[in-house]
């Protein structure tokens, strides 16, 4: 008996936080759907998306 995924997603710890969400937005064309703080260019973490699929946030690395 083996286990059914159906799906996976990495938590990721970045070191630049502002720089990893401009290379993932407009480089690999996510979708940034929410962060811990609203309207404030620092943020501790982001949830992303791309083609209707949300990733895992991204956690800066401090």
């Amino acid at each position: 008996m083996g286990i059914e995924i159906r799906g996976m997603a990495p938590l990721l710890q970045v070191f630049d936080m502002p720089t990893s969400i401009a290379f993932y937005r407009d480089v690999l064309g996510f979708e940034v759907v929410s962060t811990s703080k609203s309207h404030e260019e620092r943020f501790d973490w982001a949830l992303l998306k791309t083609n209707g699929v949300e990733s895992r946030p991204l956690f800066d690395f401090f």
